[in-house]
Parts: structure tokens; sequence; C-alpha cells
């Protein structure tokens, strides 16, 4: 090989490496690690849209709420406050209900853009 097809390849193998780092970047920005977050707010919403998921379990243990991803339904939504940031979670019913404002419950994860009746919470 030429010293010329070598910076070639070097070149698009670190154009390759850029754009690899960068998206990863991208799909992980809005990625809240697990850990114990306080319920700040409950909402009710006949129908909303949301997209993302999310998982919380009841400050009591053994309850998990599975976040599921619909465009239109009723919504029983959790705002958490977890490390100075604040989410809103999808959960089930009885959960909802069983959760109080200004009790922790435990994050188990919040991935992807979270939103709350079209409004992102940050």
């Amino acid at each position: 090989m030429e010293k010329s097809d070598i910076a070639v390849v070097v070149c698009f193998i670190v154009v390759v490496a850029a754009i690899v780092v960068a998206l990863a970047d991208r799909m992980t920005a809005d990625y809240v690690p697990a850990g114990t977050g306080i319920v700040v707010d409950k909402v009710y919403s006949p129908s909303t849209s949301s997209s993302g998921t999310g998982m919380v379990y009841d400050a009591k243990g053994g309850v998990k709420p599975v976040y599921t991803h619909t465009s239109t339904a009723e919504k029983w939504i959790v705002i958490v406050s977890h490390e100075g940031r604040a989410f809103s979670v999808e959960c089930s019913a009885s959960v909802w209900s069983r959760l109080e404002k200004g009790k922790t419950c435990e994050v188990v994860r919040i991935q992807g853009t979270i939103w709350n009746h079209g409004h992102m919470i940050r």
C-alpha cells in the first residue's frame, strides 16, 4: 500500500469512530441510572401522548409497575425527582394510588425521552 492509501484508510476509520461515538452519546443522553427518587407529584391523564420507557418500585418494595408505550390512552403518571432532575414515569393504577407525594421510590430505569403532556421535564 502506498502512503496515500494508508492515509485514506486511517481517515475513514477516524470518521467512522467519530460517528459511532456521537451516536452512542445521543442514545444515552437521556438515560438516568437506577437510584432512589422522591415522588414529586402524581398526574392522572385520561388521554395523552408519551414516549420512552421506565419503571418505578413502590417505596415499600415488591411492586414493579412497567411503563407501557402507547400514544393515546388513559395514563397514571408519577413525577419523580432523581439526582436533581425530574421525570414523568407511567405506572399502573394500583401502584399510582399507593405512592405518596414526598415519599421515596426506587427508580429502576428511565431511558429515552420522557414526556408529560407533551412537555419534557428536566
